[in-house]
């Protein structure tokens, strides 16, 4: 399960995270966050959702971050296929932090359209 965060408020946030949590442990699936990204309303830096929940410290279900599946997948045996070593290195790249507009320098939809 990928779980792409809106740009709803905290609150709206923190709602579908716990809806996706209770969707990954019932189905057994890992769940993958978004790269760090600006929060609505909370601040202007680039934020992992692990600063404000304990969410890699929990025991249920195995949490990874974007850039952990794009590493592990786009390697060779992955499941990810990029057309070139550019292709994969602004991937990666873009997980370390990204916006959710399709003009920004640094946009999210790359990672997401790929």
């Amino acid at each position: 399960n990928e779980w792409t965060s809106s740009q709803g408020g905290f609150n709206n946030i923190r709602m579908s995270l716990e809806n996706i949590f209770v969707l990954a442990a019932a189905t057994g699936r890992t769940l993958v966050l978004p790269p760090p990204q600006r929060i609505y309303l909370l601040s202007d830096k680039k934020r992992d959702f692990d600063e404000f929940f304990p969410i890699y410290s929990q025991k249920r279900i195995e949490v990874i971050s974007m850039k952990e599946l794009l590493t592990r997948e786009m390697s060779p045996g992955g499941y990810l296929e990029a057309d070139d070593e550019a292709t994969r290195t602004n991937l990666i790249q873009t997980s370390d932090g990204c916006e959710l507009m399709k003009t920004s320098n640094s946009s999210c939809f790359p990672i997401y359209q790929f």
